[in-house]
């Protein structure tokens, strides 16, 4: 532990600015594994500036972090520096915790038996009723069958405790008080025995807490969770339990008082309390008026019953472990019997036709959670969580994929509205905006942005909006009358441990928590983008409710009365529809270059001054009024340096830090996060993009246990990764093809008719810096089949039309003669069918299908780029086959030995363009088009005159048919990278140390029980760089030479050479050749040779 005033200032550690030594300090930290205390708090006070910094740091060993705490004091106590507190962190108290259901203890098969609500559901029931019913007959089996922990607060918050733990901490106590009585050799070797084993329960326990923890990390997952687990698992966890709140000059420290103060806070939060007052007469005279506007034909579709697939799909996509305030959780519905789900969709389709939702999935337990870096005892700070029951959410998915389908297909949403649908990114938005902005910088013409911030967006939504809009849109029946009861007299109660506060009725708003309410609130400022869309010369983006408007003009005047008419629209609009936008958060930058441009425009919001800054964040994003990209990576590093001080906390520990997992973790935490809009800054100055490299580095090396002198080519081969210049120039070419793919962006007509000019003023606009990178790759000239979403219902099963029936037969069991049998049988079914057998291929030559017609003539031979997979090949034999006109009364079947296609095809949700197209032809021509999969190379004549014309198609010079997917072209473009990473490390001439022995730097792979130290020594012996020959380079002292011969001392010296350890060398490795050495020899012989010669702790 390393404490001090280092008089050093860093952005880092929360100082305004980075100065030499604060560089010095932040180099010393990295270049030593080491990790910082400091939160950003200002620790001293300067008397003559009068002014605030953070120039006491407190650095400590990795693995000591998580054991800390560190807080700085509010009060100097008569001194310019402030004190700071750093204390053994200690577990808190847990309030009483309300019992769970232990689901890995359940006994799954009894549960289902006992579950079964065939018995207890009846079509003749009311709803509710039948709700009440089920809910009571699936807890009643889960009692019975799944135990729950008790209700009371755990003493050590660690997450691998165990029954067993118990137990063998039973037995340790109970030898060690037989040892007290009768103190013998015996007695004590028992206990010391004892104590032994629960050690390594104990440590196997952190190891598989751990590991279960690790696979379940994504790119999306909070830094603070994972801190936390390393926290639970170290046992100096603090609970998130609220143990008093203030209200006014109130104090309140009871569980019951707590929850009915958070209660009345999200009440309030949701009332008719509006800016506004005449807006509250409006509101109450709409929601008397009747809903009805023409229906639109084509909703039928969406008011069928559902099937039992949808019911499956949706199953499928649940996760989640919290049960709703009928305590059913996913997990319980999911180990339904088959026909108990079909009881289940019963009761779902019921729900459907009636129109009516069940009052009981109309309640939310709410789970009030603390907002980062706020006053924990103001209520106002804290943020509503609502679990809503399991199964309302399982009918709500099923719902939503309805929905969603009905309003892509029609286009009934603006395409500048990116939030929460399928395809969509915030990328999208940033990237528009980038390419916007640099574009007016290559005209000399002045930008302005305007971001806007929606006060309690969520909390106050009108949700008659909503409904008004899908009745304007069309839509009737089932569908709208479920999701207006869906909305109306929603409820929601504060749980605080095993406390809850009264039930209160939400007034307005969506619920949080709810998966139908997404698309609603979507739905619910459509009228926006109506509004937005009539502003002439004015830009807009959404991500549901992030809004930003922009636009550029020569003369800044003109675009300042431009942008102030466009405000006075939202304006207008936002008191129609009851939303307010926050005159402190809504904010403007002026992207300009010009010297003579000093003064900002004037624009202001509800006659409020629009405040102007330099720089601004955009969905995560800093824009900076110059478009240099400093703010954005500046800020980047700051968050970078916390994630490289948690993956030096989890190297450090020896439960379950293995490679693999900490490399897996790099990539989800840092890496992600390198990732996000590095397409919109990868033009920044080369100076400015290296401040990232260090903390990417610093993870690499950490993660590795590598040396610190280990050369970077070294650490990104022995890691498998890229550098961040390929990273960024691979993502750019990526989201091209990707624009090409999706039509629908408001970016795609520009990168579809802009032509790439070789050399363009700084910043380049992101379309043209895509191209660039792009023709280095020197990529063939292909066209990505565009993505359309189905023109068909794409829940509607396929079963009746694609026979699958010979899958029952095992190929590998299952002689050809008995296969051509089969298919006899199946072929009779279909006498009255015309036959056309479909096959692909791909080869050296290139890749291609087939497709064969009656009279065994070849229909279509078709050469399609080298790009193109197999999948891809079996799906377009079969769509040609498809696309073919039919005869008037024809019925046809395709015949194809591809069941990935078919399964494919079967899948609901399938996102391939190719699939999307078989599908609609199918539906199309439903009970007319047939597809059969038979078994390849059986024999079958016309099956393998396709194959053979697929394979002659990739023989022909020209490509015939010049198309790609964009799951394709995404696989090439991977490829292509790979290539050129494995020719630049090849051509690598410094530090090749590595190179030398390992000739494709795709990453080390080790078995799984390999322990963290031994994958540390062999890291760094195939490196080259140790302690034993590069800890010079740290001491500042002359190269290190062997005592032998005076040879410079290296790895490959050690165990090739030298002649100290000849013998040695000779019995245990026998092998002279280092690669063999590190890389074929077993590892624990070369940890034995390290040990027998005395050098294993040299490494």
């Amino acid at each position: 532990l390393i404490l001090g005033d280092f008089n050093a200032h860093n952005t880092l550690w929360g100082c305004t600015s980075t100065y030499g030594r604060g560089s010095l300090v932040e180099s010393f930290i990295f270049s030593n594994d080491l990790s910082l205390l400091n939160k950003g708090d200002s620790t001293y006070l300067h008397p003559g500036h009068k002014s605030l910094s953070a120039i006491d740091l407190s650095i400590c060993s990795p693995s000591l972090m998580p054991f800390l705490e560190w807080k700085v004091s509010e009060e100097p106590h008569s001194s310019d520096h402030f004190p700071i507190y750093i204390k053994i962190a200690d577990n808190n108290p847990d309030l009483m915790r309300r019992p769970r259901w232990k689901e890995y203890l359940a006994n799954w098969p009894q549960f289902s038996i006992k579950a079964d609500l065939t018995r207890s559901y009846s079509h003749e029931q009311e709803i509710n009723t039948n709700v009440a019913t089920v809910s009571e007959t699936i807890v009643a089996a889960a009692q019975a069958s799944i135990p729950m922990t008790q209700a009371r607060p755990k003493k050590k918050l660690v997450p691998w405790w165990n029954d067993e733990l118990t137990n063998a901490r039973k037995d340790c106590t109970k030898k060690l008080r037989k040892f007290k009585r009768h103190a013998s050799d015996e007695n004590y070797n028992l206990y010391k025995e004892s104590l032994k084993n629960f050690h390594k329960l104990k440590e196997e326990a952190k190891k598989k807490s751990w590991s279960d923890y690790v696979e379940k990390i994504t790119n999306n997952t909070p830094v603070k969770e994972v801190f936390d687990k390393v926290k639970k698992i170290a046992g100096t966890y603090k609970s998130p339990a609220i143990y008093h709140l203030q209200t006014g000059n109130s104090y309140c420290d009871q569980p019951q008082g707590i929850c009915e103060i958070l209660s009345t806070q999200f009440y309030e939060n949701c009332d008719d309390n509006f800016e506004d007052p005449t807006f509250l007469v409006k509101k109450r005279n709409l929601e008397t008026m009747p809903l009805w506007y023409p229906p639109a034909p084509e909703t039928s579709t969406l008011n069928h019953p559902f099937s039992f697939r949808e019911l499956e799909t949706a199953l499928s996509q649940a996760k989640g472990k919290s049960p709703g305030p009928d305590s059913i959780t996913y997990t319980m519905i999911k180990n339904l019997n088959h026909s108990s789900k079909i009881t289940l969709l019963s009761l779902f389709n019921d729900i459907f036709q009636s129109g009516s939702y069940p009052n009981e999935w109309k309640k939310a337990n709410i789970i009030p959670i603390l907002k980062p870096n706020k006053d924990p005892t103001d209520p106002k700070n804290y943020r509503p969580i609502a679990l809503t029951n399991c199964m309302s959410k399982i009918l709500e998915k099923m719902i939503v994929r309805r929905l969603n389908w009905w309003m892509e297909t029609n286009h009934l949403l603006s395409d500048r509205q990116s939030g929460f649908r399928t395809k969509r990114s915030t990328t999208d938005n940033i990237l528009y905006l980038q390419n916007f902005v640099s574009n007016s910088f290559q005209k000399t013409s002045h930008t302005t942005c305007i971001t806007f911030d929606m006060t309690k967006a969520y909390e106050k939504t009108w949700r008659i909006l909503a409904l008004h809009q899908l009745a304007k849109w069309g839509l009737a029946g089932p569908m709208f009358n479920l999701i207006q009861s869906f909305l109306q007299n929603r409820t929601f109660r504060v749980l605080a441990g095993q406390h809850e506060s009264q039930w209160r009725e939400q007034i307005n708003g969506m619920v949080t928590g709810s998966v139908l309410s997404v698309p609603l609130f979507l739905i619910s400022i459509h009228s926006l983008t109506l509004v937005l869309d009539q502003c002439p010369d004015t830009e807009y983006l959404l991500y549901a409710d992030d809004l930003v408007i922009f636009a550029s003009k020569p003369n800044q005047n003109s675009l300042t009365v431009t942008l102030q008419n466009s405000i006075y629209k939202i304006e207008e609009w936002s008191r129609d529809n009851g939303v307010v936008f926050s005159k402190e958060k809504t904010k403007a930058i002026h992207f300009c270059r010009k010297n003579s441009c000093t003064i900002p425009p004037r624009l202001t919001l509800y006659n409020n001054p629009i405040t102007i800054v330099k720089e601004v964040k955009i969905l995560g994003v800093i824009f900076d009024a110059t478009l240099k990209w400093d703010a954005h990576l500046i800020d980047l590093k700051k968050r970078l340096f916390k994630i490289t001080n948690l993956i030096r906390t989890i190297s450090s520990r020896k439960w379950g830090a293995k490679q693999k997992q900490i490399l897996n973790i790099t990539s989800a935490l840092v890496v992600s996060r390198i990732d996000y809009g590095c397409q919109a800054y990868s033009q920044a100055r080369q100076e400015i993009l290296k401040i990232i490299e260090t903390p990417y580095r610093a993870s690499i090396r950490a993660a590795l246990g590598a040396f610190r002198s280990s050369p970077i080519p070294s650490l990104l081969a022995a890691a498998g990764f890229y550098s961040l210049e390929d990273r960024r120039k691979l993502a750019c070419v990526k989201y091209l093809y990707r624009l090409k793919h999706l039509r629908q962006l408001p970016l795609s007509a520009e990168a579809s008719h802009r032509d790439f000019y070789p050399s363009m003023k700084y910043p380049e606009p992101f379309i043209n810096l895509a191209k660039r990178f792009a023709s280095q790759l020197d990529l063939p000239q292909v066209n990505v089949i565009p993505y359309n979403t189905p023109k068909r219902a794409p829940w509607t099963s396929l079963d009746d039309v694609i026979d699958t029936t010979l899958t029952m037969y095992r190929k590998n069991s299952t002689p050809p003669e008995v296969y051509l049998s089969l298919f006899r049988e199946r072929q009779f079914l279909y006498q009255e069918h015309t036959v056309y057998y479909t096959d692909g291929s791909k080869t050296q030559s290139g890749t291609g299908f087939s497709v064969i017609g009656p009279n065994e003539e070849v229909v279509h031979g078709v050469k399609i780029p080298n790009e193109c997979s197999v999948f891809t090949a079996e799906a377009l034999a079969i769509l040609e086959a498809c696309s073919i006109p039919l005869e008037e009364h024809e019925k046809r079947l395709i015949v194809t030995d591809s069941l990935s296609t078919l399964t494919a095809i079967e899948t609901v949700g399938n996102k391939n363009s190719i699939i999307t197209q078989i599908r609609d032809t199918l539906l199309k021509h439903y009970l007319r088009i047939y597809i059969l999969w038979v078994p390849g190379h059986i024999g079958i004549r016309k099956n393998e005159i396709a194959d053979n014309a697929a394979k002659e198609s990739t023989e022909k010079h020209h490509i015939d048919l010049n198309i790609v997917t964009h799951q394709d072209m995404a696989f090439s473009l991977k490829k292509k990278s790979i290539i050129q990473r494995n020719n630049s490390w090849s051509q690598l001439t410094d530090n090749k140390k590595l190179r030398e022995i390992y000739e494709i730097p795709n990453g080390f792979e080790y078995n799984d029980n390999l322990c963290r130290k031994y994958a540390t020594i062999i890291n760094r012996l195939r490196i080259g760089h140790c302690r034993l020959t590069h800890s010079h380079l740290m001491k500042r002292e002359n190269e290190k030479h062997c005592e032998c011969d005076g040879t410079l001392l290296t790895v490959k010296h050690i165990f090739t050479e030298c002649s100290k350890f000849h013998n040695l060398r000779n019995q245990i490795l026998k092998s002279n050749d280092l690669k063999h050495i590190l890389f074929a020899t077993p590892i624990d012989k070369v940890i034995e040779f390290l040990t027998r010669s005395k050098l294993i702790n040299e490494i």
